[in-house]
């Protein structure tokens, strides 16, 4: 594991929504503009601090917030768009790898 902390931080839920939107939406070409690193130079250092590489990371984010809006209820194409799948087919093959188990609305 990398020596990212695995530590919950107390947050708004206007920020994690704002979180949860930019998550959705972001990729590795764009991280590594952001942090100001060529992409290769990047993905290196990325995953020598976090332990992943930064498509791994972000697909798990995606799909722990995916986990989270159905476990609220929603639905699962809308999750699969909201978190950035381009199909509710690809979201689901992905989460069933992650959980071991497929979407669906959680009560």
């Amino acid at each position: 594991m990398g020596r990212v902390a695995q530590q919950p931080i107390p947050l708004d839920q206007r920020f994690l929504h704002q979180l949860e939107f930019a998550v959705s939406r972001w990729n590795s070409d764009d991280l590594a503009t952001a942090a100001g690193m060529s992409r290769s130079h990047f993905m290196a250092m990325f995953r020598d601090v976090v332990g992943t590489t930064p498509q791994a990371y972000l697909t798990g984010w995606r799909l722990i917030l995916a986990r989270r809006k159905l476990a609220r209820g929603a639905k699962v194409k809308a999750v699969a768009r909201q978190v950035g799948f381009g199909s509710a087919a690809a979201f689901s093959r992905a989460f069933f790898r992650k959980f071991g188990d497929w979407p669906s609305v959680r009560s």
